[in-house]
């Protein structure tokens, strides 16, 4: 009877058969911030879309790398904004990387994640790869709208922005965010987020006794302004007002100055336009005044449309770059505020759930965004040199020809295909190039105006380290504000 008792005490005592109900024998650690109301299928499509959005985020970042190191090793030197780029597409594989891993990476005992597969340390790395990339590559996007804004704005020579501007936009990210990820990793702040799939700064615990088990308190939320909230707070504002800088400074330059003395500001001679019938006959009568005149019709039309297309590439390539980070670190900011601010976690996951997909699909797609930014300067020009070249043809020379056509021979290529336009009388009258008497004896010089209009293509053209031409000495923003007409285009001394 006694061994029997003992047999019921272990059955008892190893299932746990005497504890109350509401006392289970095990319980699993409550996941952070609470349980997730989200199914395993809608996890899944999360996962899927953020692996996705990675891996093009990463082949488009490769390329710009590609690209930058073919042009170095055959121009042996690159431009300032050649290398922040390089710095950005290096941070944005490594948070491409980060988010295609992040979701397998979380803790598999207290991530409710379905694919969880990991434990505390790899979410320590996947915390350090968070600081270390993704934040970093944020960075470099508000050293970049620095790098425009000195640039057009403040007529920075490249010269002076390598010496003096350069080295600090590089080591600003090279001081801080190795530094807060190498601290975070090894003070294991790190832990998975409430939100979003990865890990990042969690539980910064103070005054801790000599065991680091009794703590009085908790600097979580000022760690993580330190490290996440400042510099994105410092890179949207800044990139929001560089930019509308830019807008109105490059909006007040495209106005092409009138030039008071055409002889000596290369407009055109009394003779090149039509005044009267009678004047008209005497100009035609003449074979050497014409030519002479075309000739500075089409030199005074190339320079307006060289500097208009140089300036027009300068500012909508920082508007374009900007655009891509507004719109792909959007969600991630609002939810980053939801969470640390108004108290949304887990449980709230179904009712935030189309912006967690947003998140997903556009978070890691910078890289992606970024090639199409970066090369479709030289596919528009290599396109405007052969228009009748296929497409796919074209993208490939953009992609892997390093062989850039110069912005003023594509001026000059498209002015020629409109020669005939240009030089034909009764189309000039049609478009209204005619100037009359009144206007000529009232002083008031509209031949400016005459010009005829040649499209270029489309009005976003990009990247300003391929399109400036300019000696290292010189500005872009020189060459686009001088009241001069002729202002761009380089002596043909200088070109031979």
């Amino acid at each position: 009877m006694g061994s029997l008792n003992n047999f019921v005490d272990t059955i008892s005592n190893e299932y746990n058969l005497g504890a109350p109900y509401d006392a289970p024998p095990s319980e699993a650690p409550t996941p952070y911030g609470g349980y997730s109301d989200l199914t395993d299928s809608q996890e899944i499509a999360l996962i899927i879309l953020q692996i996705c959005s990675g891996v093009l985020s990463m082949i488009g970042s490769s390329v710009i790398v590609y690209k930058i190191f073919r042009t170095l090793s055959k121009h042996q030197k690159t431009t300032p904004n050649d290398r922040i780029i390089l710095g950005l597409s290096c941070c944005d594989i490594v948070a491409s990387v980060t988010y295609i891993i992040g979701p397998f990476m979380l803790p598999r005992d207290t991530s409710q994640v379905v694919w969880a597969l990991g434990g505390d340390g790899s979410c320590q790395v996947l915390g350090f790869l968070m600081q270390i990339s993704c934040l970093w590559s944020l960075w470099y996007n508000c050293m970049l709208s620095y790098y425009y804004l000195l640039t057009v704005r403040f007529k920075v020579s490249r010269k002076v922005m390598r010496q003096k501007f350069e080295p600090w936009m590089h080591l600003s990210g090279i001081i801080f965010f190795p530094i807060t990820a190498i601290t975070g990793y090894f003070a294991n702040w790190y832990g998975e987020q409430g939100l979003t799939m990865t890990c990042w700064v969690r539980d910064v615990p103070t005054g801790c006794d000599a065991d680091g088990i009794m703590c009085t308190g908790d600097a979580t939320n000022l760690v993580s302004y330190i490290y996440g909230a400042i510099p994105t707070v410092v890179t949207f504002l800044s990139l929001v007002v560089n930019n509308i800088i830019i807008y109105v400074f490059v909006r007040r330059t495209l106005v092409v100055p009138k030039p008071k003395t055409p002889s000596l500001r290369g407009g055109f001679p009394a003779n090149d336009i039509e005044t009267d019938d009678a004047s008209n006959s005497d100009h035609q009568s003449d074979s050497a005044e014409p030519a002479q005149s075309d000739v500075q019709h089409e030199e005074h039309l190339n320079r307006i449309l060289f500097r208009q297309r140089l300036t027009r590439e300068a500012a909508t390539q920082g508007f374009l770059y900007v655009t891509s980070f507004l719109l792909t670190a959007s969600p991630l900011f609002i939810l980053q505020v939801l969470d640390g601010s108004f108290g949304f976690d887990k449980e709230n996951q179904e009712s935030l759930y189309p912006l967690l997909v947003l998140n997903s699909l556009l978070l890691p797609l910078q890289g992606f965004f970024n090639v199409f930014i970066y090369v479709k300067p030289t596919y528009e020009r290599f396109r405007i040199r052969n228009p009748e070249q296929p497409r796919w043809i074209t993208l490939k020379q953009a992609l892997f020809d390093p062989k850039v056509p110069k912005i003023a021979s594509i001026v000059g290529t498209t002015i020629g295909r409109n020669q005939s336009f240009r030089r034909n009388s009764n189309l000039r009258n049609s478009a209204g190039v005619r100037l009359n008497n009144s206007s000529n004896s009232s002083g008031h010089d509209d031949r400016s105006s005459s010009l005829p209009k040649v499209s270029l293509g489309s009005r976003f053209e990009m990247s300003l380290g391929n399109i400036v031409e300019e000696d290292d000495d010189r500005s872009v923003a020189e060459s686009m504000t001088s009241s001069e007409p002729i202002v761009v285009v380089r002596p043909k001394s200088e070109l031979d």
